[in-house]
């Protein structure tokens, strides 16, 4: 694919929500990454990712089965679509944001900082540094 069309298919991630079967291309830079997740977490885009833009973000896109809870493998099946990472990037954020337990849902966002909300530049920002921590860890 030649890397003008590859760019186009790019943005368009980032306009388009992403439908069930679409996936987001592999190799899309940090910052591409980034535009994604913040749409995806600032559902009704104020600027704020909050307790019910994070709900919303598990229970649409993660939770396939519809049970209420989130497992591994569904985290990294929506990680890898979603943001075009690897498995292994996906079970790393997996591990950081769940601490060992065998799955999470959205009251697990319910407390601070997500209830006053995270303003969505810090909410970048925290992730740009696990990319970068990842990255790191060889």
């Amino acid at each position: 694919m030649n890397s003008v069309v590859f760019r186009f298919a790019a943005a368009a991630l980032l306009v388009l929500p992403l439908c069930k079967g679409a996936c987001a291309p592999t190799g899309l830079t940090v910052e591409e990454k980034l535009k994604l997740l913040a749409r995806d977490n600032d559902e009704d885009g104020n600027g704020v990712v909050t307790t019910s833009d994070i709900a919303y973000d598990i229970n649409n896109r993660y939770d396939t089965n519809n049970d209420g809870r989130v497992d591994e493998s569904e985290w990294v099946a929506r990680w890898t679509c979603g943001y075009g990472d690897t498995k292994q990037y996906a079970r790393w954020v997996w591990g950081v944001l769940n601490g060992g337990a065998s799955y999470m849902d959205a009251s697990q966002f319910a407390g601070e900082p997500f209830h006053t909300g995270i303003p969505l530049d810090n909410f970048i920002a925290t992730n740009r540094e696990r990319y970068i921590k990842f990255a790191s860890s060889g």
